[in-house]
């Protein structure tokens, strides 16, 4: 019978033995899984840390974009105010040389007058006093 029991007692420590490896490979492949459960986690943060980053790229992208065509909005306006004033001085300045003119005109217009009267005052005079046939 010591022989039965023993094997008996064999038996039951092959059984606990066994009972205890097979929950220490379950505890080993829990373990394994909570790591590539974590990996995974991990991976995917960093992925979506790699997308937050990509969008902020984008969006500062987008941002100097827009602050160039404004810069360049701002110089076409300042090149177009710029041309508006060259063309007014110029029409100012075609105007004044137009009153230059005008004024020129009327002076030569003036002393052409004055110089014929002038003329006519002094025929006159001499018709008066010489009672010149031509003038009466």
């Amino acid at each position: 019978m010591s022989s039965t029991r023993s094997f008996k007692e064999e038996e039951e420590e092959k059984v606990v033995s066994a009972r205890y490896t097979w929950g220490e490979e379950e505890e080993e492949e829990e373990e394994e899984e909570e790591e590539e459960e974590e990996e995974e986690e991990e991976e995917e943060e960093e992925e979506e840390e790699e997308e937050e980053e990509e969008e902020e790229e984008e969006e500062e992208e987008e941002e100097e974009e827009e602050e160039e065509e404004e810069e360049e909005e701002e110089e076409e306006e300042e090149e177009e105010e710029e041309e508006e004033e060259e063309e007014e001085e110029e029409e100012e300045e075609e105007e004044e040389e137009e009153e230059e003119e005008e004024e020129s005109t009327r002076l030569d217009i003036d002393s052409s007058k004055s110089r014929s009267s002038r003329e006519s005052r002094a025929k006159c005079r001499l018709c008066s006093e010489q009672q010149c046939e031509g003038h009466g």
